[in-house]
């Protein structure tokens, strides 16, 4: 990313904080990012990470997050969030090493499955694509985005 895509992406970050308004929670005092509807703790780094996903700032969330990991190395949620960094930054092979570690710390994750399968579907490995998201339609609780995810993975694995 260019300094000046890092400077327009912090601009962004700090336009959302004044727009969206740091507030502090009734439960401790706890800065809250509002950002495209989602509260988000500011002071919890695996959630400043996420925030930076969502804004598009990935080399950024990597960072964050890669410290997150550093320091609590059974962190899934962190881990999950790190591969999916990866992932925006094409660099699968450091998204799969990333997703294979959060899935070993928590084997029936569907968040994980659902992201891992949907970073094959992204790349076309259908196939790949469609086991991961199969296991995650199964512990996910029947949640939409994952039987849409698996429903695009079988639809274009039979289409080819």
């Amino acid at each position: 990313m260019t300094s000046a895509g890092k400077t327009v992406g912090l601009l962004l970050v700090g336009l959302s904080l004044l727009l969206g308004g740091c507030t502090v929670g009734a439960g401790g005092g706890r800065p809250v990012l509002g950002l495209d509807g989602q509260h988000l703790d500011a002071s919890d780094p695996v959630e400043r990470g996420r925030a930076l996903i969502l804004t598009r700032q990935y080399g950024l969330a990597v960072d964050g997050l890669t410290n997150v990991v550093t320091r609590d190395p059974g962190n899934a949620r962190a881990l999950t969030l790190l591969a999916v960094a990866y992932g925006q930054l094409k660099r699968f092979d450091l998204a799969d090493r990333y997703h294979a570690r959060a899935l070993e710390i928590d084997p029936e994750s569907s968040v994980v499955l659902n992201n891992w399968g949907y970073s094959y579907l992204v790349r076309g490995d259908d196939r790949r694509a469609a086991d991961l998201l199969q296991r995650a339609v199964a512990t996910g609780g029947g949640r939409p985005i994952m039987a849409a995810n698996l429903a695009v993975a079988r639809g274009r694995g039979a289409a080819a």
